[in-house]
């Protein structure tokens, strides 16, 4: 277990991953930071929010840079975990399993996000020994590559959850089939707002997330998580859902680990710098 203090705020981040916060107060560092440390990717969506390409780069000097943002930083300042995606697809790194172990090292839980196309036995290795929890995203174009990369992943000692993107009538198909097959592998179904953003066209998508939320209503809820995008739709629809929503700007931030890489933005989603990392 961890614990924050920061004048009044207080916050424990326990050893099964849960944040604890004991007051309302807003802490003066992020307690959850998304970290990109690559811009590259080989599953070319065609609704990729970020643009990401097999030309893209992987940023230099990751654990270094790690070192230098975390590592001089007081321990109580540090985030309670990160979540390496954002950008590119992170296990494509050829430092993935280094970065990963020097941010266990720290005293903070490394979680990433991935395609799952490239899950080599170095990277499932480094996932078991350092890994708090793995997103596997959903892309109907490479769904061989997700079945089987769920069989590699389902046995590992880490929470395991699936991202999908909602927003058209099959992504609401393909939201409930996941569901009923993987109901009990999976510890969330993270479910995000499709956004007309990078290679994603603008298209009509509130009626579709109202029947996804409608839907989820009538089964297990608690197994259902969403992403920051959706806080104002939430927010606005009052939708009846056991869970606990708060504002994503208050508790994390996005940082890429490229030549800015001490700027710490709003989200992957909107680059609005919110501060810089200072040491």
């Amino acid at each position: 277990m961890r614990i924050r203090k920061q004048g009044k705020y207080k916050a424990f981040f326990t050893n099964s991953f849960k944040t604890i916060r004991l007051t309302d107060v807003l802490p003066a560092t992020p307690e959850l930071l998304d970290v990109a440390i690559n811009s590259k990717c080989l599953a070319n969506c065609t609704y990729c929010y970020t643009s990401a390409l097999a030309t893209g780069d992987n940023f230099d000097n990751i654990v270094e840079k790690a070192q230098t943002v975390w590592g001089d930083m007081e321990l109580n300042d540090r985030p309670f975990q990160i979540a390496i995606g954002g950008a590119g697809e992170p296990t494509l790194h050829p430092q993935f399993s280094e970065f990963v172990q020097c941010i266990r090292e720290l005293e903070i839980i490394p979680n990433y996000t991935t395609n799952g196309m490239h899950l080599t036995q170095d990277v499932l290795d480094a996932t078991t020994k350092y890994v708090g929890g793995v997103a596997l995203s959903w892309y109907p174009h490479i769904e061989k590559i997700f079945h089987e990369a769920v069989i590699k992943l389902q046995n590992l000692d880490v929470k395991l959850n699936v991202h999908i993107i909602v927003g058209t009538e099959k992504s609401l198909i393909d939201l409930k089939e996941l569901y009923y097959t993987y109901e009990n592998i999976f510890d969330y179904f993270v479910i995000l707002p499709y956004q007309a953003a990078g290679r994603g066209i603008k298209i009509e998508t509130e009626s579709v997330w109202h029947q996804a939320f409608n839907w989820i209503n009538t089964i297990n809820s608690k197994k259902f998580a969403f992403g920051a995008l959706f806080y104002n739709f939430l927010q606005q629809n009052k939708i009846p859902l056991e869970m606990s929503i708060y504002n994503p700007d208050i508790y994390s931030g996005y940082i890429m680990l490229n030549n800015n890489f001490k700027t710490i933005y709003k989200s992957s989603y909107d680059l609005t710098e919110k501060n810089t990392i200072r040491n």
